[in-house]
């Protein structure tokens, strides 16, 4: 179709607020690592996200139909957007060459802008922001003082920096320990050649958090403090860096229990970032913790709208609505959740909870069997789900074996797992101590006591009403 020219595109009619980034078509040959071409795509697609006049589908979502033959029209309506941005990187070792085109596809598509960049490996940051900018003038987008300015900041980064950054995106993305540990490598290898670059120790930061969690193999208590340490450092470096605020604020809400400071982080990214899905989801997760379930749910469906082929965002509806009594928006939801991943057991433990809430037992037991099949972790819920559905020996036959597995788990969650069990089977001593152990290691989780009926036999305990005075008490406290 050629470059844009003198003849503008008659734009009448024409309405263009969410938009999806396209991957990158590589036509580089050997010049440019597939890696790196990736590491631009992520990097605008956050700084267009910065424009809060704009609707950003994130990465992921778009990545997830990246394989699926859909035309450009049928990703636009499975991502929900009215614009597309597609672009291809072409030219040499010393001159990359980019080029963009940007379609509106509401109410038919239509080709709105075409343009080619030219820039050196180094200036890379300063072509995203370029771009952004030039899509949002082109679609009559408002940008603030503000985004105005951050965008036009200019920064040339060290070429090897910047290879061994994409490299450690790469490897971050699949979520696995090995992948993880590896990413590490490739992030510090990045500060190691350009140490007062934000962007790096950020995802430096993200990296280490997934590596102490359940995804990664390195202990919590290796890897949250020097996530902090590599947050802080972002923060300090670019204050206006939503992912360095992001990173601060999980570590702050999940390792050091600063309900107040990671709520100020979450909403400094939000502030910075409106389109950050991750952002939103992780403060619907602190919402959630200190009871604030309405403004949780808000959070989560932000979240979903902004990734909507993200299927823990539709889970985490579906907890939300379940934690508020709306059982059947926690079923659609979760159901969801499951069709976009067959296999995400949380979103399977949800579906089991909302069906037994509403009776419909056969259901509960086969989701939640489903999801200990993937993860045996959610095995005390079919405990209960067991007894609801009087199916009393299976109930005790589970739990006893499940108390053999955690005998020497290290598992944080452990102590909650076995105060539902012993609730479920009416030993009300051994699972109110067991929860009370559970809110001594900060268990994230244990907020869910309040409208679980798994703990209905314990609700007139003493023990167990000052444990849900004190989880309160810090929801209000830290919301103030």
């Amino acid at each position: 179709a050629g470059w844009w020219s003198l003849n503008r595109p008659d734009l009448a009619g024409v309405e263009v607020r969410s938009i999806a980034v396209l991957p990158f078509e590589n036509l580089t040959g050997d010049t440019m690592d597939q890696r790196m071409i990736e590491a631009v795509h992520a990097n605008l697609t956050r700084k267009l996200g910065e424009i809060s006049a704009l609707d950003i589908k994130s990465r992921r979502s778009v990545l997830a139909l990246r394989d699926s033959g859909l035309s450009t029209e049928a990703i636009a309506r499975e991502l929900g957007v009215d614009g597309i941005l597609e672009g291809s990187v072409f030219g040499t070792d010393s001159i990359l060459e980019f080029g963009f085109s940007l379609f509106a596809v509401v109410p038919e598509e239509k080709r709105l802008w075409d343009k080619t960049y030219a820039e050196e490996v180094r200036n890379i940051l300063n072509l995203e922001s370029a771009v952004a900018l030039a899509v949002a003038r082109e679609v009559h987008a408002a940008i603030t003082a503000d985004e105005q300015e951050r965008l036009n900041r200019r920064r040339a980064v060290v070429p090897e920096a910047f290879e061994a950054y994409s490299f450690g995106l790469h490897h971050m993305q699949r979520f696995n320990p090995e992948d993880l540990n590896t990413a590490v490598e490739y992030f510090e290898r990045a500060i190691g050649l350009e140490s007062d670059n934000a962007l790096y120790h950020a995802a430096l930061s993200r990296t280490l958090i997934e590596a102490g969690s359940p995804h990664g193999d390195m202990a919590p208590g290796e890897a949250f403090p020097r996530a902090k340490q590599a947050a802080l450092r972002a923060v300090d470096l670019d204050e206006s860096l939503g992912e360095g605020h992001a990173a601060l604020g999980q570590v702050l809400n999940y390792y050091d229990q600063d309900l107040g400071g990671a709520e100020q982080a979450f909403r400094r990214a939000i502030a910075l970032n409106p389109n950050s899905a991750t952002a939103h989801a992780a403060l619907g997760g602190l919402l959630s913790r200190q009871f604030r379930t309405e403004e949780a749910l808000a959070e989560h469906k932000i979240a979903q709208r902004l990734e909507p082929l993200v299927p823990i965002h539709s889970g985490n509806v579906a907890v939300e609505s379940y934690y508020l009594g709306h059982y059947d928006e926690a079923i659609e939801n979760a159901t969801r959740s499951v069709e976009l991943d067959p296999n995400f057991a949380p979103s399977l433990w949800i579906l089991g909870e909302a069906y037994s809430a509403q009776g419909m037992h056969d259901e509960a037991i086969a989701a939640h069997e489903r999801a200990v099949g993937f993860n045996e972790a959610f095995s005390a819920f079919l405990v209960h789900t067991y007894a609801a559905a009087g199916r009393p020996a299976d109930a005790e036959k589970l739990f006893s074996d499940l108390k053999l597995s955690l005998r020497e788990s290290s598992d944080r969650q452990r102590a909650y797992s076995l105060g539902l069990g012993y609730a479920v089977l009416g030993q009300r001593d051994s699972a109110l101590t067991w929860l009370e152990t559970a809110a001594a290691n900060g268990d994230p989780y244990l907020q869910s006591i309040k409208y679980m009926p798994h703990f209905d036999s314990l609700r007139e305990e003493p023990r167990f009403q000052a444990l849900l005075a004190a989880l309160e008490a810090v929801g209000e406290a830290t919301s103030d």
